[in-house]
């Protein structure tokens, strides 16, 4: 089988300041009329279990992550903090592209021949190897894409022996540009918090458990940041709904998404997607 993009028309509803609505789409966080303020657990602020805002009026809204809500020593020694820029956009420099986004790109831009059967997975497997230094993730990619396709498709292996070794050389490439073991630097370390597929990001804080008192959760519709215009064979319509979009159709099930579902749980960059 061959691994065919799914083609996705979606606009992403950046929004701006405004003094008088209070801030728009996703720069609604740019805190002109109200201010954020969040715990987090963590240096990395990760995991968030609490979240203030305070308008103008100094009116606020606490919310409290109902499944694991701050133990009364965490609310007293865990600071404050403000929201700023950096709570989103934590990747301006240095960004660590996960394995599936790497593997994508090369596909996209026809570095890896798209026609060996399960290229895609074969290639994230063998990305995120787990191998403990640069040296052994050379010598490993290759014999990791060999293992795959002796269990999968052994007739690659001798049909193909030429493709698989040029994509054997391309993802070393792509290894020694965005892995680091002995840095221990990688995606998973340098999480980029613009987004939430690979890691939580925005669903730090946009989840069904964040909730007030009386059960109301944080903002978490998928169309109030992105409005999803064309799906796969859908044409883009001349007079799209920019404002609602369409609701996103999963590709593995073609099922839409009627409730909370946070991506990272299955996507995480790597091989556990195939696993």
């Amino acid at each position: 089988m061959e691994d065919m993009p799914v083609e996705l028309a979606m606009v992403v509803k950046v929004g701006g300041a405004n003094e008088l609505l209070g801030g728009s789409g996703i720069h609604y966080h740019m805190q002109i009329a109200e201010k954020v303020e969040f715990i987090a657990r963590d240096p990395q602020r990760q995991d968030i279990a609490w979240v203030r805002v305070v308008n103008g009026n100094g009116e606020t809204r606490e919310y409290t992550n109902e499944a694991t809500p701050l133990t009364e020593e965490e609310r007293r020694s865990l600071p404050v903090l403000e929201m700023d820029c950096i709570d989103c956009h934590s990747r301006p420099a240095h960004a660590f592209a996960a394995p599936v986004d790497a593997v994508n790109a090369a596909l996209a831009g026809g570095r890896i021949p798209g026609d060996l059967p399960y290229v895609k997975e074969a290639s994230v497997r063998a990305l995120d190897g787990g191998y403990a230094t640069t040296d052994e993730a050379m010598e490993g990619i290759e014999h990791a894409l060999q293992e795959y396709y002796e269990d999968e498709d052994p007739d690659v292996l001798e049909e193909r022996s030429e493709d698989l070794a040029q994509t054997a050389e391309l993802l070393r490439g792509i290894y020694e540009q965005t892995i680091f073991p002995e840095m221990k630097a990688d995606w998973t370390t340098h999480p980029d918090n613009s987004g939430h597929r690979d890691s939580p990001g925005c669903f730090r804080c946009h989840n069904d458990e964040m909730v007030r008192e009386d059960g109301e959760p944080i903002f978490a519709s998928c169309s109030g940041c992105h409005a999803v215009l064309a799906q796969d064979e859908e044409a883009i319509r001349a007079m799209s709904d920019f404002d609602r979009g369409m609701d996103f159709v999963h590709p593995e099930d073609s099922a839409a998404f009627e409730e909370f579902s946070l991506c990272s749980d299955c996507h995480d960059g790597g091989k556990t997607l195939y696993d």
